[in-house]
């Protein structure tokens, strides 16, 4: 994972991917990019389908940096920065 992830925060983007494979229901081959850039899911799971496409964009963007705080390596700095803000 630390080679695919380029030895940053592996395991926490190794999360993102795997939840939005999960959410689009991507399966390896089969998945399909359509022509205007959207996934084609062959499941009704995909919660976000009712996004369109500039506001996934933006959802996706959020829930990656989510995620990416996790990571222990950034604690301190958010911790920091939240109590600048209180």
């Amino acid at each position: 994972m630390a080679i695919r992830y380029h030895d940053e925060s592996p395991l926490e983007r190794h999360h993102a991917a795997l939840l939005f494979k999960i959410i689009l229901n991507l399966k390896g081959d089969k998945t399909k990019l359509l022509p205007n850039g959207d996934y084609l899911s062959n499941d009704d799971s995909n919660i976000l389908k009712v996004f369109d496409r500039e506001e996934f964009q933006k959802l996706r963007k959020y829930i990656i940096e989510i995620i990416l705080a996790t990571d222990m390596k950034f604690h301190f700095e958010l911790l920091g920065n939240f109590f600048e803000e209180v």
